[in-house]
């Protein structure tokens, strides 16, 4: 059985443009039989259903069932993956910093990639484990409620991280900045890295910036060093 850097995947959803993220539901893998196991958190729906009374969770995955098979998550989940068939498959996984040797891997695909798409809001945070040591890649949350100008920043620059415990949404939560100026937070489950008693030097670097109309995306790297 593969080894992973992380204990579960959280499934996110993202209630639009300027709002929290809410956490609403855990996916794991077992060790034994390599199945799959997903629970929706119930206190992650009551809050998504206060933000739109309408919301019935993930697509194919209703609220009500008590259990899920492993053959629908796998159906239902990884077919947000990138198509490692495609002919710019290296360049998207390169990207997102993927292994080569774990291409058919598809539950750390989808940790490692997120599964980000653009034709819904959910995504999917991996919770690492404490005592490794990680380089990922993740968006930051948060730019469209910071006056910064995303245009002034060039792949590769350092930018500085600022713990802030009192935030009153996110004990974990932590902000970017760059030249004194804020740019936005390190979203809501990768922020965890950062919080860690034992904790290594971490660099953050900018990975790519995306800004076209009002599509504003600012995607960094993150490497936690000894």
């Amino acid at each position: 059985m593969a080894k992973y850097e992380f204990n579960s995947i959280t499934l996110v959803w993202r209630p639009g443009k300027g709002r929290r993220r809410i956490s609403i539901g855990t996916l794991t893998k077992s060790k034994k039989t390599g199945e799959l196991n997903f629970q929706y958190i119930q206190k992650g729906v009551d809050e998504a259903r206060k933000v739109d009374s309408q919301f019935s969770g993930y697509p194919g995955l209703p609220i009500s069932s008590a259990s899920f098979e492993s053959s629908l998550l796998e159906e239902v989940f990884f077919s947000r993956l990138i198509n490692t068939e495609r002919n710019d498959a290296k360049q998207l996984l390169d990207f997102w910093l993927v292994d080569p040797a774990r291409y058919s891997d598809k539950y750390y695909l989808l940790a490692q990639t997120q599964g980000l798409s653009f034709s819904d809001t959910f995504e999917f945070v991996p919770r690492y484990f404490k005592s490794h040591k990680n380089s990922f890649v993740t968006d930051v949350a948060g730019l469209s409620q910071i006056p910064f100008d995303l245009s002034i920043l060039k792949v590769g620059e350092k930018l500085q991280f600022v713990l802030e415990p009192d935030n009153a949404y996110d004990s974990n939560a932590v902000y970017l900045s760059f030249n004194g100026q804020k740019i936005g937070y390190i979203k809501k489950g990768h922020n965890s890295v950062f919080n860690r008693t034992n904790l290594f030097k971490i660099n953050v670097i900018v990975w790519k910036v995306v800004s076209v109309g009002d599509l504003n995306k600012l995607y960094v790297k993150i490497d936690i060093l000894r």
